[in-house]
């Protein structure tokens, strides 16, 4: 690093500042491209643009950006950061007493999404999918470990496609799942399938809970649910950002290769693998148009 350089203590920032920019500048030409956003790229960078602007009030803001760092520390020696997005919580493979365990630290006011991952576990104690808590802590949650291998059980794959399709069993007891949660009148909001692992030891596990909440009723039938269909306008609870992406068309049909018909009630699995044999093509012509449209823009890029 050159010297009086700053370094970037905050990637995701700057993510964001170019995603922005690109949006914005996005058919544009060279000379007519603008910087819409600027953002600090440290900590250090943005405590002093605040004591410019904000200078009587630079005690109490460190103040608090401290408790906040002590709030969002780590409990356990971390071991390999295993995040996907850092929103609302980070999560890290930890040294847990001796142990390997899956650590999941949520960002302070972010304590309700807690609640719910250990308020599945209390309500799914019966059920082997759960994924197991080891240790629940104010900030944190520990998680028993476990190895996906879940690529090894996809099958069969359409041609072009990213992944293969979910084995039968598995989405029956992604069925067993939801309505067992539901007959306790609670919905798997925003459960899909990048929630699901594989253990060869343990089976299928499920590992996202954050946006279990009680829904209208007690109900006896999947029909409806919030984690397969649109959660309706009346529901007032918290949404994240990408259940407006499809419940099911565009989130499960390419892991199950199922209408979402087929899905709500047991069928012969003959019948199952008949459907999903034909749902192949379909699969296949939007992998195709998937691979094409990458290519184009890799074209437009160079």
């Amino acid at each position: 690093m050159k010297p009086g350089a700053i370094q970037t203590d905050n990637v995701r920032l700057l993510t964001v500042e170019t995603v922005l920019t690109q949006k914005v500048n996005d058919g544009r030409s060279g000379q007519e491209h603008v910087s819409p956003l600027y953002l600090s790229c440290s900590t250090t960078q943005a405590l002093e643009y605040l004591k410019k602007i904000v200078p009587q009030q630079i005690g109490k803001i460190r103040a608090t950006a401290q408790r906040y760092n002590m709030e969002f520390r780590t409990p356990y020696p971390v071991l390999a950061d295993v995040s996907k997005q850092v929103c609302r919580a980070k999560v890290e493979l930890v040294d847990f007493h001796g142990t390997e365990a899956i650590c999941k630290t949520f960002r302070p006011g972010r304590e309700r999404y807690l609640e719910r991952e250990v308020k599945a576990r209390e309500l799914g104690a019966s059920l082997p999918e759960v994924s197991r808590l080891l240790e629940v802590g104010p900030h944190y949650l520990v998680f028993e470990r476990y190895s996906n291998r879940m690529e090894r059980i996809l099958s069969p794959r359409a041609p072009f496609s990213p992944h293969g399709l979910l084995p039968l069993w598995t989405i029956e007891r992604v069925r067993a799942v939801i309505l067992h949660y539901r007959r306790l009148g609670y919905e798997c909001i925003d459960l899909n399938p990048q929630d699901l692992i594989y253990d060869p030891c343990q089976g299928l596990k499920i590992i996202d809970f954050e946006f279990l909440q009680p829904g209208t009723d007690e109900i006896e039938s999947l029909k409806g649910n919030y984690a397969w269909y649109d959660v309706p306008s009346r529901f007032k609870g918290d949404l994240p950002i990408s259940v407006h992406q499809g419940s099911y068309h565009e989130r499960w049909f390419p892991y199950t290769g199922l209408p979402r018909t087929l899905c709500l009630n047991k069928l012969p699995r003959p019948v199952l693998t008949m459907v999903r044999s034909a749902a192949l093509v379909p699969l296949t012509l939007d992998g195709l148009r998937r691979v094409s449209w990458q290519h184009i823009q890799r074209l437009v890029r160079n």
